[in-house]
C-alpha cells in the first residue's frame, strides 16, 4: 500500500488540471537539490542565484507550468520561466543580471543530465510518488471489475466499475482505467518507454518515467498493445477511444475522446490525436506531432507533419487528399 502524504491530499483531490506535477513523498528544500546536484557525476554546478526556495513538492515540465516544483531547460528564457514555474530551475545557460527572481536557478554544465541523475537518486530512495496532480488519489479496484486470473495488476492502480482486464495483461503502478473500459489479451499498460540521453560526460542515461497512464471511460484497447507511462507528463487516453490490436501509444501522448484507430498503429511520444480522429491500419505518427480533431489518416500513412483538423491525409509522407472513408462510420 502506497500512502500519500497528508499535505498533498488537498491538491490531489482538486480535480484535473493542465499543470501536472510528480510529487515527492516529502517536501525538500532548494538547498537540498543544489547539494544533490553538486555530488552528481552528471552535472557540475557553475552558479546559483534567485529566490531562496524553502519547500519544493515535486517535478514538472516547465512548458506546461508548475508550482513549488523542479524543472529544467538547456537555454534560459527568464521571462518564460518566471511566468510558468515557481520553484527551482536547472539550466545549462543563463545570466544572473535580472533581479527579484521568484525562482531558484541552478546553472550546471548539463541540465538534462543533471536532472536525470537527480531523479534517479530520488527514485532509488523512494522519494517520488507514482501519482501526479491530475490523478485521483484513490487507488482502488471496483468490485464489478472483471479481471482474468492470469492478468498482473500491480499495487497503486485504480480500476473503476465494469472494467474488463483480459488474460495475460499487465497493468502497472500509476495506471487509472475508467468505467466500462475493456483491455484485451496480453496488453501492457504503464511500463517505461525508451528515452536514452548521452550526457556531456559520456554517460548513457535513461530518463526516468515519473508519470502514469490515464484511461477514460468506455475505451477498448485491443490485444498485444503497449501504452507506456509518461516521463514528465502522463499518457492520456480519452473517453470512447478504440485502439486496434498490436498498437503502441508513445509515452506522454494524448489521445482525445472518441478517436478510432485500426490495427498496428504506432503513435510517437508526446503526440496529440485530436477528438474524433480516425486512423487506418498501420498508421505511423512521428513523436511530437498533432493530428487535429476529426481528421482522417489513411492506411499505412506516415505522419511527419501536423495534420489540420477535419482534413484527410494519405501516403509516406502523409499528404492532404480528398475526403477518405476511414473509421467505423464508413
Amino acid at each position: 500500500m502506497i500512502r500519500i502524504p497528508a499535505y498533498l491530499l488537498e491538491q490531489l483531490s482538486g480535480g484535473l488540471s493542465k499543470m501536472e506535477i510528480s510529487f515527492f513523498s516529502r517536501s525538500v528544500s532548494g538547498q537540498d537539490i543544489i547539494e544533490r546536484l553538486r555530488h552528481s557525476t552528471a552535472a557540475e554546478v557553475i552558479s546559483v542565484w534567485g529566490a531562496d526556495v524553502s519547500r519544493l513538492e515535486g517535478v514538472c515540465d516547465i512548458r506546461k507550468g508548475g508550482s513549488k516544483a523542479i524543472g529544467f531547460c538547456a537555454a534560459l528564457d527568464l521571462d518564460h520561466c518566471e511566468e510558468h514555474l515557481s520553484g527551482c530551475l536547472i539550466i545549462t545557460q543563463g545570466s544572473a543580471q535580472a533581479a527579484n527572481l521568484r525562482n531558484c536557478y541552478v546553472q550546471v554544465d548539463d541540465a538534462r543530465g543533471g536532472l536525470i541523475r537527480l531523479l534517479m537518486d530520488l527514485l532509488r530512495e523512494n522519494e517520488i510518488l507514482p501519482y501526479t496532480s491530475i490523478m485521483s488519489p484513490e487507488v482502488t479496484i471496483a468490485g464489478s471489475a472483471n479481471i482474468h486470473p492470469s492478468a498482473v495488476v500491480e499495487p497503486g492502480v485504480r480500476i473503476e466499475d465494469d472494467v474488463v482486464i483480459s488474460a495475460g495483461c499487465v497493468i502497472k503502478t500509476g495506471t487509472q482505467i475508467g468505467r466500462g473500459s475493456v483491455i484485451r489479451e496480453n496488453t501492457v499498460i504503464g511500463c517505461n518507454g525508451i528515452i536514452v540521453y548521452r550526457s556531456l560526460h559520456g554517460e548513457r542515461l535513461k530518463f526516468p518515467h515519473l508519470c502514469g497512464v490515464m484511461i477514460g471511460s468506455d475505451v477498448e484497447i485491443g490485444s498485444n498493445c503497449v501504452i507506456p507511462r509518461g516521463v514528465l507528463g502522463s499518457t492520456r487516453i480519452g473517453d470512447g477511444v478504440i485502439i486496434g490490436n498490436l498498437s503502441n501509444i508513445g509515452h506522454g501522448a494524448t489521445v482525445e475522446d472518441n478517436v478510432w484507430m485500426s490495427v498496428g498503429n504506432l503513435i510517437g511520444g508526446h503526440s496529440l490525436i485530436g477528438a474524433g480522429a480516425t486512423l487506418g491500419m498501420g498508421v505511423r505518427v512521428r513523436d511530437n506531432r498533432h493530428v487535429g480533431g476529426k481528421a482522417s489518416v489513411g492506411m499505412g500513412s506516415v505522419v511527419v507533419k501536423d495534420v489540420e483538423a477535419g482534413t484527410s491525409v494519405f501516403g509516406n509522407p502523409a499528404k492532404r487528399v480528398p475526403s477518405l472513408n476511414t473509421g467505423p462510420t464508413r
